[in-house]
């Protein structure tokens, strides 16, 4: 989950303790709560799996920091080209082709979506993310 969180697009939202594995049993209004719910237990910070938990967590900041694709500094509406005849989003159907207007009815069809961001910094990776839009093992091509 948490690699989920950091490596998708935009600003990870974390909250206090996520880094080393604490919860709020689900509690999303824990604000409100002074007890063990919305306290911070920094013994369960120093435990091992912890620590295991909080490595990982350090170790996808950097790669974040090393690839700007993932941390946007704005919406993309496909309307920039990162490079020429690119642009900055776009939509493929399962087979990898663009929609087409008598593709059928969009509702009911499974769609991907490559997003593309230019480079922030000379030499720095861009890796073209594609987030899937379906739940059977996805094709190389």
């Amino acid at each position: 989950m948490m690699a989920t969180l950091l490596l998708a697009q935009g600003t990870p939202m974390l909250t206090a303790g996520d880094e080393w594995g604490r919860s709020q049993q689900g509690n999303n209004n824990a604000y409100c709560q002074d007890n063990a719910l919305s306290w911070l237990d920094w013994k369960q910070a120093q435990t091992p799996q912890a620590q295991t938990l909080l490595e990982m967590v350090r170790r996808l900041l950097a790669l974040r920091l090393r690839l700007p694709s993932l941390g946007a500094n704005r919406f993309s509406h496909g309307n920039h080209e990162p490079a020429a005849g690119i642009d900055d989003i776009a939509w493929f159907d399962t087979d990898g082709k663009p929609p087409s207007p008598e593709g059928g009815d969009p509702e009911s069809a499974r769609w991907r979506c490559a997003v593309r961001q230019r480079r922030r910094a000379r030499n720095a990776p861009n890796w073209p993310t594609a987030p899937r839009g379906e739940d059977r093992p996805a094709r190389s091509t």
